[in-house]
């Protein structure tokens, strides 16, 4: 008899404990690459030829390395942003 309650006992309590409600998991985020222009790699500064050159030639020069600099700039910027845009999807 008293192995008889015990088993009652057991299965009452097993039976009070609701389960844990399944819930699905979020769908996992749809991350897109980054432009192929945004990871391309910058061109470096541009190569002096032997020599002394001309204040023509120097600002010529100056000039190629500036846009280059800018350009390189803007590519980062936009990679940057990417990479600002896709984080801010992921947190929430």
């Amino acid at each position: 008899m008293k192995a008889l309650t015990i088993l009652a006992v057991l299965l009452l309590a097993g039976c009070s404990i609701s389960p844990k409600p399944v819930t699905t998991p979020p769908p996992k985020p749809h991350i897109t690459a980054p432009s192929l222009t945004a990871l391309a790699d910058c061109d470096g500064p541009v190569k002096l030829r032997d020599g002394p050159l001309t204040q023509q030639q120097a600002e010529n020069l100056w000039g190629v390395d500036d846009d280059r600099l800018v350009a390189c700039g803007k590519r980062h910027k936009i990679l940057a942003n990417y990479i600002r845009k896709r984080d801010a999807g992921l947190t929430r």
